[in-house]
Protein backbone atom coordinates (compact mmCIF):
# COMPACT_ATOMS: atom_id res chain seq x y z
CA UNK A 1 0.00 0.00 0.00
CA UNK A 2 1.12 3.20 -0.41
CA UNK A 3 0.17 6.13 1.88
CA UNK A 4 0.64 9.70 1.88
CA UNK A 5 0.46 11.73 5.35
CA UNK A 6 -0.19 15.20 5.14
CA UNK A 7 0.93 17.94 7.60
CA UNK A 8 1.63 21.34 7.83
CA UNK A 9 4.69 21.02 8.97
CA UNK A 10 6.94 17.63 9.18
CA UNK A 11 6.78 15.20 11.31
CA UNK A 12 9.67 15.30 13.69
CA UNK A 13 8.50 13.05 16.88
CA UNK A 14 10.19 15.77 19.60
CA UNK A 15 8.08 18.50 18.35
CA UNK A 16 4.60 17.36 19.74
CA UNK A 17 2.07 14.60 19.66
CA UNK A 18 1.07 14.07 16.40
CA UNK A 19 4.11 14.27 15.27
CA UNK A 20 5.10 11.28 17.83
CA UNK A 21 1.96 9.71 16.62
CA UNK A 22 2.87 9.86 13.61
CA UNK A 23 6.23 8.78 13.24
CA UNK A 24 5.33 5.91 15.19
CA UNK A 25 2.82 4.68 12.54
CA UNK A 26 4.80 4.96 10.23
CA UNK A 27 7.58 3.34 10.72
CA UNK A 28 5.76 0.25 11.76
CA UNK A 29 3.96 0.21 8.18
CA UNK A 30 7.16 0.38 6.77
CA UNK A 31 8.48 -2.74 8.71
CA UNK A 32 5.37 -4.14 7.13
CA UNK A 33 5.89 -3.76 3.63
CA UNK A 34 4.00 -0.21 3.13
CA UNK A 35 5.53 2.26 1.49
CA UNK A 36 5.37 6.04 3.44
CA UNK A 37 5.39 9.74 1.68
CA UNK A 38 4.59 12.37 3.38
CA UNK A 39 3.25 15.78 1.93
CA UNK A 40 3.76 19.38 3.81
CA UNK A 41 2.49 23.09 3.26
CA UNK A 42 6.24 24.90 4.71
CA UNK A 43 9.03 23.51 5.72
CA UNK A 44 10.31 25.86 8.66
CA UNK A 45 12.86 24.29 10.05
CA UNK A 46 15.55 21.43 9.57
CA UNK A 47 16.27 18.61 11.69
CA UNK A 48 18.98 16.05 12.16
CA UNK A 49 16.36 12.56 11.74
CA UNK A 50 15.75 10.07 9.50
CA UNK A 51 12.46 9.59 8.55
CA UNK A 52 11.02 6.33 7.62
CA UNK A 53 9.44 8.05 4.32
CA UNK A 54 10.03 10.28 1.27
CA UNK A 55 9.02 14.09 1.86
CA UNK A 56 6.86 16.70 -0.41
CA UNK A 57 6.72 19.94 0.25
CA UNK A 58 4.41 22.78 -1.83
CA UNK A 59 5.63 25.12 -3.77
CA UNK A 60 3.91 27.81 -3.29
CA UNK A 61 2.71 29.88 0.18
CA UNK A 62 -0.75 30.51 -1.34
CA UNK A 63 -2.51 27.20 -0.25
CA UNK A 64 -5.15 26.89 -3.48
CA UNK A 65 -2.96 28.07 -6.14
CA UNK A 66 -2.67 25.85 -9.77
CA UNK A 67 1.07 25.33 -9.28
CA UNK A 68 0.34 23.75 -5.85
CA UNK A 69 -2.34 21.36 -7.04
CA UNK A 70 -0.47 20.62 -10.18
CA UNK A 71 2.13 19.29 -7.31
CA UNK A 72 -0.04 17.69 -4.95
CA UNK A 73 -1.26 15.65 -8.43
CA UNK A 74 1.96 14.20 -9.53
CA UNK A 75 2.60 13.24 -5.97
CA UNK A 76 -0.34 11.84 -6.03
CA UNK A 77 0.01 10.14 -9.57
CA UNK A 78 3.81 9.16 -9.92
CA UNK A 79 3.66 7.18 -6.61
CA UNK A 80 0.40 5.52 -7.17
CA UNK A 81 -0.82 6.68 -3.61
CA UNK A 82 -3.68 4.37 -2.47
CA UNK A 83 -4.84 6.46 0.77
CA UNK A 84 -4.01 10.05 2.08
CA UNK A 85 -3.99 10.21 5.77
CA UNK A 86 -4.68 14.10 6.88
CA UNK A 87 -3.34 14.64 10.40
CA UNK A 88 -4.69 18.30 10.46
CA UNK A 89 -8.24 17.67 9.76
CA UNK A 90 -8.79 20.07 12.09
CA UNK A 91 -6.99 23.04 10.22
CA UNK A 92 -8.51 24.68 6.90
CA UNK A 93 -6.34 22.69 4.84
CA UNK A 94 -9.29 19.79 4.02
CA UNK A 95 -10.42 21.99 0.20
CA UNK A 96 -6.87 21.61 -0.78
CA UNK A 97 -7.22 17.56 -0.47
CA UNK A 98 -10.34 16.99 -2.53
CA UNK A 99 -8.51 18.61 -5.66
CA UNK A 100 -7.41 15.37 -6.91
CA UNK A 101 -7.59 14.35 -10.67
CA UNK A 102 -10.32 12.02 -10.93
CA UNK A 103 -7.67 9.74 -8.85
CA UNK A 104 -8.31 6.73 -7.30
CA UNK A 105 -7.38 7.93 -4.19
CA UNK A 106 -8.84 7.50 -0.69
CA UNK A 107 -8.83 10.83 1.38
CA UNK A 108 -8.89 10.04 5.53
CA UNK A 109 -9.72 12.81 8.20
CA UNK A 110 -8.04 12.30 11.68
CA UNK A 111 -9.80 13.99 14.64
CA UNK A 112 -6.84 15.01 16.50
CA UNK A 113 -9.38 17.09 19.15
CA UNK A 114 -12.71 17.03 19.82
CA UNK A 115 -14.89 19.12 17.25
CA UNK A 116 -16.25 21.06 19.84
CA UNK A 117 -13.45 21.09 22.44
CA UNK A 118 -13.18 24.68 23.74
CA UNK A 119 -17.16 25.14 23.95
CA UNK A 120 -17.70 24.52 27.84
CA UNK A 121 -14.62 27.04 28.54
CA UNK A 122 -16.04 30.21 26.95
CA UNK A 123 -16.05 32.16 30.38
CA UNK A 124 -12.83 30.75 31.85
CA UNK A 125 -9.99 33.66 32.19
CA UNK A 126 -7.57 33.26 29.60
CA UNK A 127 -4.88 35.47 30.65
CA UNK A 128 -4.27 36.94 34.24
CA UNK A 129 -4.23 40.58 32.82
CA UNK A 130 -6.56 43.49 32.75
CA UNK A 131 -6.67 43.04 29.13
CA UNK A 132 -7.63 39.39 30.12
CA UNK A 133 -10.39 40.29 32.81
CA UNK A 134 -11.97 43.07 30.26
CA UNK A 135 -12.39 40.29 27.96
CA UNK A 136 -13.44 37.77 30.35
CA UNK A 137 -16.42 40.83 31.13
CA UNK A 138 -16.68 40.99 27.07
CA UNK A 139 -17.79 37.06 26.73
CA UNK A 140 -19.90 37.64 29.87
CA UNK A 141 -21.75 40.07 28.79
CA UNK A 142 -22.27 38.62 25.08
CA UNK A 143 -22.01 34.95 26.11
CA UNK A 144 -25.24 33.22 23.55
CA UNK A 145 -24.01 35.40 20.77
CA UNK A 146 -20.22 33.84 21.16
CA UNK A 147 -21.36 30.69 21.46
CA UNK A 148 -23.88 30.59 18.66
CA UNK A 149 -21.02 31.79 16.71
CA UNK A 150 -18.99 28.94 18.04
CA UNK A 151 -21.19 26.20 17.10
CA UNK A 152 -21.59 27.72 13.78
CA UNK A 153 -17.65 27.60 12.50
CA UNK A 154 -17.78 24.18 13.73
CA UNK A 155 -20.70 23.39 11.76
CA UNK A 156 -19.29 24.92 8.63
CA UNK A 157 -16.09 23.47 9.26
CA UNK A 158 -17.03 19.90 9.85
CA UNK A 159 -19.52 20.14 6.86
CA UNK A 160 -16.98 20.74 4.16
CA UNK A 161 -14.65 18.19 5.99
CA UNK A 162 -17.71 15.66 5.61
CA UNK A 163 -18.29 16.99 2.07
CA UNK A 164 -14.42 16.54 0.75
CA UNK A 165 -13.31 13.95 2.30
CA UNK A 166 -13.64 10.08 2.47
CA UNK A 167 -13.44 9.34 5.84
CA UNK A 168 -13.42 10.42 9.22
CA UNK A 169 -11.40 9.11 11.90
CA UNK A 170 -11.90 9.80 14.92
CA UNK A 171 -9.63 8.80 18.06
CA UNK A 172 -12.90 7.76 20.42
CA UNK A 173 -16.13 6.50 19.48
CA UNK A 174 -17.69 9.62 21.88
CA UNK A 175 -16.62 11.83 19.67
CA UNK A 176 -20.00 11.18 17.36
CA UNK A 177 -21.71 12.79 19.73
CA UNK A 178 -20.35 15.78 18.83
CA UNK A 179 -21.47 16.04 15.37
CA UNK A 180 -24.76 15.32 16.67
CA UNK A 181 -24.66 18.42 19.20
CA UNK A 182 -24.31 20.59 15.86
CA UNK A 183 -27.10 18.83 14.32
CA UNK A 184 -24.74 17.72 11.38
CA UNK A 185 -25.20 14.21 10.07
CA UNK A 186 -22.85 11.65 9.36
CA UNK A 187 -23.14 8.41 7.71
CA UNK A 188 -22.34 6.04 9.93
CA UNK A 189 -19.76 4.20 6.69
CA UNK A 190 -18.13 7.60 6.52
CA UNK A 191 -16.97 7.26 10.28
CA UNK A 192 -14.11 5.02 11.34
CA UNK A 193 -12.69 4.89 15.08
CA UNK A 194 -8.80 4.17 15.32
CA UNK A 195 -7.12 5.50 18.35
CA UNK A 196 -3.73 7.03 18.95
CA UNK A 197 -0.70 4.24 19.33
CA UNK A 198 1.37 4.36 22.75
CA UNK A 199 4.02 6.52 21.25
CA UNK A 200 6.64 4.43 23.81
CA UNK A 201 6.96 0.60 24.08
CA UNK A 202 5.72 -0.83 27.13
CA UNK A 203 8.36 -0.47 30.17
CA UNK A 204 8.37 -4.19 31.81
CA UNK A 205 10.53 -2.52 34.63
CA UNK A 206 9.97 -1.84 37.54
CA UNK A 207 11.08 1.40 39.16
CA UNK A 208 11.19 2.22 42.32
CA UNK A 209 8.65 5.18 42.58
CA UNK A 210 9.62 8.31 44.62
CA UNK A 211 6.60 10.78 46.21
CA UNK A 212 7.09 12.90 43.36
CA UNK A 213 3.51 14.49 41.02
CA UNK A 214 4.89 15.37 37.23
CA UNK A 215 2.83 17.39 34.82
CA UNK A 216 4.07 17.08 31.24
CA UNK A 217 3.21 19.14 28.16
CA UNK A 218 3.17 23.05 27.17
CA UNK A 219 3.28 25.15 29.63
CA UNK A 220 0.24 27.47 28.97
CA UNK A 221 -2.93 29.25 30.45
CA UNK A 222 -4.60 28.00 27.18
CA UNK A 223 -5.73 24.51 26.80
CA UNK A 224 -3.29 22.68 29.56
CA UNK A 225 -4.07 25.25 32.19
CA UNK A 226 -1.48 24.66 34.15
CA UNK A 227 -2.32 27.44 36.50
CA UNK A 228 -5.03 25.23 37.41
CA UNK A 229 -2.67 22.85 38.91
CA UNK A 230 -0.30 25.12 40.46
CA UNK A 231 -3.42 26.29 42.10
CA UNK A 232 -4.10 23.00 43.46
CA UNK A 233 -0.53 22.00 44.37
CA UNK A 234 -0.71 25.79 46.59
CA UNK A 235 -3.49 24.24 48.41
CA UNK A 236 -2.22 21.00 49.50
CA UNK A 237 1.81 21.18 49.49
CA UNK A 238 1.58 22.14 53.20
CA UNK A 239 -0.31 18.47 54.28
CA UNK A 240 2.22 16.69 52.17
CA UNK A 241 5.76 18.20 53.43
CA UNK A 242 7.76 15.11 51.78
CA UNK A 243 6.19 15.02 48.36
CA UNK A 244 7.58 17.28 45.24
CA UNK A 245 5.45 18.59 41.96
CA UNK A 246 7.95 19.13 38.99
CA UNK A 247 6.29 20.74 35.68
CA UNK A 248 7.90 19.58 32.75
CA UNK A 249 7.68 21.26 29.67
CA UNK A 250 8.50 24.57 28.37
CA UNK A 251 6.03 27.35 26.48
CA UNK A 252 6.01 31.26 25.41
CA UNK A 253 4.46 31.10 29.01
CA UNK A 254 7.12 29.73 30.84
CA UNK A 255 8.88 32.30 32.59
CA UNK A 256 5.66 34.70 33.59
CA UNK A 257 3.97 31.32 35.46
CA UNK A 258 7.65 30.90 37.25
CA UNK A 259 7.15 34.43 37.91
CA UNK A 260 3.99 33.98 39.29
CA UNK A 261 4.88 30.68 41.02
CA UNK A 262 7.90 31.68 43.09
CA UNK A 263 6.54 31.40 46.52
CA UNK A 264 5.04 28.05 46.02
CA UNK A 265 6.71 25.35 48.25
CA UNK A 266 8.22 22.23 46.25
CA UNK A 267 7.06 23.33 43.12
CA UNK A 268 10.10 22.52 40.14
CA UNK A 269 10.00 23.43 36.53
CA UNK A 270 12.34 21.94 34.43
CA UNK A 271 11.85 23.38 31.05
CA UNK A 272 11.55 21.37 27.71
CA UNK A 273 13.64 18.07 28.46
CA UNK A 274 12.59 14.79 27.20
CA UNK A 275 10.55 13.18 29.95
CA UNK A 276 11.09 9.78 30.27
CA UNK A 277 13.05 10.41 33.51
CA UNK A 278 10.72 11.66 35.25
CA UNK A 279 8.33 9.30 34.49
CA UNK A 280 10.47 6.78 35.67
CA UNK A 281 10.25 7.88 39.03
CA UNK A 282 7.11 9.80 39.26
CA UNK A 283 4.58 8.55 41.14
CA UNK A 284 1.34 10.76 39.86
CA UNK A 285 0.67 12.48 36.63
CA UNK A 286 -1.51 15.40 36.75
CA UNK A 287 -3.67 16.98 34.17
CA UNK A 288 -6.20 19.90 33.95
CA UNK A 289 -6.67 19.99 30.92
CA UNK A 290 -9.64 22.39 29.14
CA UNK A 291 -9.67 19.64 26.45
CA UNK A 292 -7.48 17.37 24.56
CA UNK A 293 -7.74 14.92 21.34
CA UNK A 294 -5.74 12.16 23.29
CA UNK A 295 -3.57 13.08 25.53
CA UNK A 296 -0.56 11.27 25.04
CA UNK A 297 1.58 12.00 27.79
CA UNK A 298 -1.64 9.95 29.40
CA UNK A 299 -0.50 6.39 28.14
CA UNK A 300 3.22 7.37 27.93
CA UNK A 301 3.56 7.96 31.36
CA UNK A 302 1.26 5.00 32.37
CA UNK A 303 3.66 3.26 30.47
CA UNK A 304 6.12 3.78 32.97
CA UNK A 305 3.54 3.03 35.76
CA UNK A 306 2.35 6.87 36.67
CA UNK A 307 -0.80 7.01 38.32
CA UNK A 308 -2.86 9.63 36.03
CA UNK A 309 -5.42 11.80 37.92
CA UNK A 310 -6.97 14.35 35.14
CA UNK A 311 -11.07 16.08 34.68
CA UNK A 312 -13.08 14.02 32.84
CA UNK A 313 -13.41 16.88 30.21
CA UNK A 314 -12.42 15.08 26.38
CA UNK A 315 -14.10 11.92 25.13
CA UNK A 316 -10.65 9.73 25.54
CA UNK A 317 -10.27 10.46 28.97
CA UNK A 318 -12.96 7.67 29.82
CA UNK A 319 -11.82 5.20 27.09
CA UNK A 320 -7.96 5.34 28.41
CA UNK A 321 -9.46 5.66 32.42
CA UNK A 322 -11.02 3.48 34.41
CA UNK A 323 -12.11 5.44 37.22
CA UNK A 324 -9.97 4.26 40.54
CA UNK A 325 -8.41 1.36 39.10
CA UNK A 326 -5.59 2.73 36.59
CA UNK A 327 -5.96 6.32 37.33
CA UNK A 328 -8.27 8.70 38.76
CA UNK A 329 -11.54 10.76 36.80
CA UNK A 330 -12.27 14.31 38.45
CA UNK A 331 -15.83 15.66 37.29
CA UNK A 332 -14.97 19.24 34.71
CA UNK A 333 -13.62 21.09 36.80
CA UNK A 334 -14.43 20.81 40.51
CA UNK A 335 -11.56 22.08 42.07
CA UNK A 336 -12.02 20.42 45.75
CA UNK A 337 -12.82 17.22 44.29
CA UNK A 338 -9.40 17.39 42.73
CA UNK A 339 -7.26 18.24 45.58
CA UNK A 340 -9.99 15.73 47.39
CA UNK A 341 -8.73 12.75 45.42
CA UNK A 342 -5.32 13.88 44.82
CA UNK A 343 -4.45 13.94 48.44
CA UNK A 344 -6.29 10.55 49.10
CA UNK A 345 -3.73 9.21 46.10
CA UNK A 346 -1.49 10.63 47.94
CA UNK A 347 -2.21 9.13 51.41
CA UNK A 348 -2.51 5.78 50.00
CA UNK A 349 0.63 3.73 49.09
CA UNK A 350 -0.67 0.30 48.72
CA UNK A 351 -3.59 2.03 46.23
CA UNK A 352 -1.33 4.11 44.01
CA UNK A 353 0.72 0.72 43.84
CA UNK A 354 -2.12 -1.04 42.99
CA UNK A 355 -2.77 1.11 40.05
CA UNK A 356 0.17 1.93 38.90
CA UNK A 357 0.27 -1.90 37.64
CA UNK A 358 -2.77 -1.62 36.37
CA UNK A 359 -2.08 1.32 34.43
CA UNK A 360 0.79 -0.58 32.79
CA UNK A 361 -1.27 -3.40 32.11
CA UNK A 362 -4.69 -1.41 30.46
CA UNK A 363 -2.29 0.37 27.79
CA UNK A 364 -1.20 -2.89 26.33
CA UNK A 365 -3.88 -3.02 23.61
CA UNK A 366 -2.37 0.51 22.69
CA UNK A 367 0.13 -0.64 21.28
CA UNK A 368 1.55 0.59 17.78
CA UNK A 369 1.54 -3.16 16.41
CA UNK A 370 -2.16 -3.13 17.70
CA UNK A 371 -2.97 0.15 16.29
CA UNK A 372 -1.77 -0.58 12.84
CA UNK A 373 -3.58 -3.88 12.44
CA UNK A 374 -6.52 -1.79 12.54
CA UNK A 375 -5.20 0.60 10.15
CA UNK A 376 -4.26 -2.35 7.96
CA UNK A 377 -7.54 -3.85 8.33
CA UNK A 378 -9.13 -0.35 7.28
CA UNK A 379 -6.93 -0.16 3.91
CA UNK A 380 -7.17 -3.96 3.24
CA UNK A 381 -11.56 -2.96 3.25
CA UNK A 382 -11.38 -0.02 1.07
CA UNK A 383 -8.64 -0.16 -1.32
Amino acid sequence: MNILFTYPTIFYPERGGVERVTDNLAKELTRRGHNIYYLHTEQSYNVNYKFPGKMFFLPDKELISDNNIQYYNRVLKDNNINFIIDQAAILNLKIFYSFSRNLNVKVISVIHNPPLAGINNLLDLKENSIIGYLKLLYRYIFYFKLRRSFIRRVFIHYSWLVEKTDFICLLSPREKEDFKRIKLYVPDNKFIVISNPNTYQLNEQRYIKEKLIIYVGRVTLLQKRVDRLIKIWRKINTKFPDWKFCIVGGGSELESIKMQSKSVERLIFTGFIDPREYYKKASILCMASDYEGWGMVLTESMSYGCVPILYDSFSAASQIIDNNINGVLVSPFKENEYINKLSILMSNPSSLYNMSEEAKNSIRKYSVTNIVNLWESFFKENI
